[in-house]
C-alpha cells in the first residue's frame, strides 16, 4: 500500500490499499478456494465482518453482504477497530504462507495507521507477518509521529532500519546499458 500526500487525514489508507491488493488477488487466483477463505473470515470476525467490509468493500465479494455491526465510537471503537484489523490480518498470515505487506511513503501516513502498526507490531501475536515500511528520511524529523513509532519499536528489537544512499553516476550508467542492451560510451 502507499500512502500519498495529499491524501494524509484518510486512516488507514496504505494498508487497505494493501489489504485491496490481497483481496483482489485471491479472487482471480484460480487456484483458491473461495469458500475456505469465506468460511475463515466469517469464523474469525463473526458479525464484526461489517466493519471490515465497510472499509475494504472487495471483502464482500468473498464473505457475501453483512449484517451491520453495532457502531463503537471514541476509544472503545479504536481500540474494537484495531484489534479487528489485527485479526484480519492474522487471517491471511499463516506459518506455509507468510504475509508481506510494504507500505511505502510513511512519511505520510496517519496517526491511525501508527497506532494499529504499534499494536500489531507490539502483541507480537503472529510471527507470519513482515512489514517492510518506507520514508524519505529527509521529510521525517523528531517529532513526526513515525519517528516516534520506530523509537518505541526499537528497544524491543522489533524494527530493522535500511538507509539506501542515492545511485552514483556510474551505476545508473551501468543499469541504462544492461536495460537498453548498449556500450558505455552509447548512454
Amino acid at each position: 500500500g502507499k500512502y500519498e500526500q495529499f491524501n494524509k487525514e484518510t486512516p488507514y489508507s496504505g494498508i487497505i490499499q494493501a489489504l485491496q491488493n490481497l483481496i483482489q488477488r485471491i479472487l482471480t487466483d484460480e487456484n483458491v478456494n473461495i469458500v475456505k477463505w469465506r468460511e475463515k473470515i466469517k469464523s474469525v470476525l463473526g458479525l464484526s465482518a461489517d466493519v471490515i467490509a465497510k472499509m475494504i468493500p472487495e471483502v464482500e465479494l468473498i464473505i457475501g453482504k453483512t449484517q451491520t455491526a453495532a457502531v463503537l465510537t471514541g476509544k472503545e471503537g479504536r481500540v474494537r477497530f484495531n484489534l479487528l484489523f489485527q485479526k484480519f490480518i492474522d487471517i491471511f498470515a499463516l506459518p506455509d504462507y507468510p504475509l508481506v505487506m510494504i507500505l511505502d511513503d510513511m512519511q505520510w501516513a496517519d496517526s491511525s495507521t501508527m497506532s494499529l502498526l504499534e499494536q500489531i507490531l507490539i502483541s507480537q501475536e503472529n510471527q507470519n507477518l513482515l512489514i517492510l515500511g518506507t520514508f524519505r528520511d529527509n521529510e521525517v524529523d523528531e517529532n513526526h509521529p513515525l519517528t516516534k513509532l520506530i523509537e518505541k519499536l526499537h528497544p524491543l528489537e522489533l524494527v530493522r532500519s535500511i538507509t539506501l544512499k542515492p545511485l552514483e553516476f556510474d551505476s545508473v550508467n551501468r543499469l541504462i546499458c544492461d536495460t537498453l542492451h548498449s556500450t558505455k560510451e552509447q548512454t
